[in-house]
């Protein structure tokens, strides 16, 4: 066999065993998602703006398709507190290993300023950026602009900015 010939042979083992060991590229696929967030709260109606912290669990749909169910309390210095649970539905770019999504949110927000507490219907939209920084471990950013159709003469809307942390696992 000539040199040539033992190069282009080394070249094809070389592609076929790199092949076999790449690792798929589904983040969120069949896959479930548990996390913690946290940061920044922005109220439309006050110039104190807050901290926000949360815990999620995310279930991949497809390729394409991932359900996060949300939980996040908000705490403003005057005193105001906010406790959302939601539910998001979420179009991912699963191709690589940094994953862009984006998706809509629906859900309830009690607000609990002093000794008062109102729960009302909440709709949000969600746009991120998750990093997996291996098979297991995901590190993302969130922006969640939220609206309080019930509040649309007063604060209708909030905003979330929150850096987030997860762990995958195969289901």
């Amino acid at each position: 066999m000539s040199y040539a010939g033992v190069r282009r042979a080394a070249l094809f083992s070389s592609c076929l065993l790199a092949s076999s060991l790449a690792a798929s590229a589904r983040a969120y696929e069949d896959r479930i998602d548990l996390g913690v967030e946290a940061g920044y709260a922005v109220r439309s109606d006050a110039p104190e703006h807050g901290f926000v912290a949360g815990l999620d669990v995310g279930f991949g749909l497809g390729d394409a398709w991932a359900l996060r169910l949300d939980a996040a309390y908000a705490f403003h210095p005057d005193t105001l507190h906010r406790v959302r649970g939601a539910a998001e539905l979420l179009y991912v770019i699963d191709i690589v290993q940094v994953v862009p999504f984006a998706g809509l949110g629906i859900g309830a927000l009690v607000s609990i300023p002093g000794a008062d507490a109102r729960a009302d219907l909440e709709v949000h939209a969600i746009l991120g950026l998750d990093v997996l920084v291996d098979r297991g471990v995901v590190l993302g950013i969130a922006l969640r602009p939220v609206l309080v159709p019930t509040w649309l003469e007063a604060d209708p809307f909030h905003l979330a900015v929150t850096a987030r942390a997860g762990v995958l696992f195969d289901r």
